[in-house]
């Protein structure tokens, strides 16, 4: 069964509120817009973005110079960032996403390879345990343990838009399991991601067609749902999506999401379906496979010493094979160094790039556990898993901070 599916044939913060890639796939909405919030939906959905989910982080929406993970004082709205229309839904929630992502193991990720062009961007990405809505107006944000570097490329796709990368350290009890094969036409999938960046959701539909090898469907989907992994009905994965139609469109000064019909067509514009797609992610976890991958995605269980840092080794429980941290390896270990590692850790924003001559930075982070008072307090330290619970009265009241040395990454 894993073989088929490979081969693609046929500790967390608690936020309560009061709410009012390079080549990004789109995507759009089929009839009615049916996105839910994962605890609105049945299972499997709810247990995939519970423990496998995983979004490509926008460092500029995060605070993450103080040991926990937290929203910035200024994170857009979906609404403001996406100009949209009044009354749109979820136009109020936080944009927090580039791209969506699926653990497959609890340190490998699949995702677009859109979303990560080119292996020279994995040292300045990072993901995370999916935020996600676990009531209404209570966000779950992950905790430090639950966000990671991209340690290395593993695999990528010849002509299939998949990747899958392993991070510094594991962020998910394990993988979601694998498809033994593409679904059906008429088939029920879901898939869950980030569309415009918001909070997880869930978007469930069936399959349309069958073009090459990628599976058209009709799941009501956004930008920042690139990668977000496609699973058939019974929670299994099958591939990332890819591609997709136009998502929103212009109404006068403001924009709405485009409306297809439920057969694909645009009414008044175009009677040739547009449905999204999804790529497999067999041949590429195929591809992995054949370099002997020692992990659970190929069939296979990790042994310390055998020369792989892979299923979920660490430094810690496997020095033999995952050597330790240090500053200037390549990998910014965003928990330990993200305040005291300019060299490997700058694109988080916490400390400023090292001066070009050597000389000492005056603008440097204080390091591990020093108040910077220039920023209010941007302590640095090693934190918990476990987060914290912060109550708020709007996204204005989230972990603000005044501007300082701590902050030198923003929004683009």
């Amino acid at each position: 069964m894993r073989d088929a599916a490979r081969r693609g044939v046929v500790g967390p913060a608690l936020i309560v509120l009061v709410l009012s890639g390079t080549a990004p796939a789109s995507a759009a909405i089929y009839g009615v817009d049916d996105r839910l919030e994962p605890y609105q939906a049945e299972a499997p959905w709810l247990a995939l973005a519970e423990d496998a989910v995983v979004l490509m982080l926008d460092p500029t929406s995060f605070d993450l110079c103080s040991g926990v993970v937290a929203l910035t004082a200024d994170v857009p709205t979906v609404g403001v960032e996406q100009m949209l229309c009044p009354g749109q839904p979820f136009a109020d929630q936080p944009s927090l996403a580039r791209c969506s992502a699926t653990l497959v193991e609890p340190d490998v990720v699949a995702t677009a390879a859109h979303c990560v062009e080119d292996d020279s961007l994995c040292p300045t990405t990072l993901f995370a345990r999916a935020p996600r809505f676990t009531a209404p107006g209570a966000l779950w944000l992950p905790g430090p343990m639950q966000v990671a570097s991209c340690r290395r490329v593993l695999a990528r796709g010849q002509g299939v838009d998949v990747v899958l990368i392993q991070l510094d350290h594991p962020i998910g009890p394990a993988g979601a399991p694998l498809a033994p094969g593409l679904p059906g036409i008429g088939e029920t999938i879901g898939a869950i991601g980030f569309p415009s960046g918001m909070p997880a959701k869930v978007s469930t539909c069936t399959v349309q067609a069958r073009v090459g090898d990628l599976t058209r469907h009709g799941c009501d989907l956004f930008r920042g749902s690139s990668g977000s992994g496609t699973f058939d009905s019974a929670g299994r994965l099958f591939g990332v999506h890819s591609q997709g139609p136009g998502d929103y469109r212009p109404e006068g000064a403001c924009r709405v999401p485009t409306v297809y019909a439920e057969d694909g067509t645009l009414p008044g514009v175009t009677d040739v379906p547009q449905f999204g797609a999804a790529a497999p992610i067999g041949p590429v976890v195929d591809a992995l496979c054949a370099t002997g991958w020692p992990g659970a995605v190929c069939g296979r269980r990790t042994t310390c010493g055998d020369g792989t840092c892979a299923g979920g080794e660490t430094e810690f429980s496997c020095a033999d094979d995952c050597p330790a941290a240090s500053c200037g390896d390549g990998v910014c270990q965003w928990e330990t160094e993200a305040t005291t590692c300019a060299t490997d850790c700058t694109f988080i924003g916490c400390i400023a790039p090292p001066p070009a001559d050597g000389a000492p930075n005056p603008d440097a982070s204080p390091g591990p556990g020093a108040d910077d008072p220039g920023d209010g307090g941007c302590a640095s330290g090693r934190g918990t898993g476990a987060g914290s619970v912060l109550l708020l009265l709007g996204w204005v009241a989230a972990r603000t901070r005044r501007p300082g040395r701590c902050r030198v990454h923003h929004r683009r």
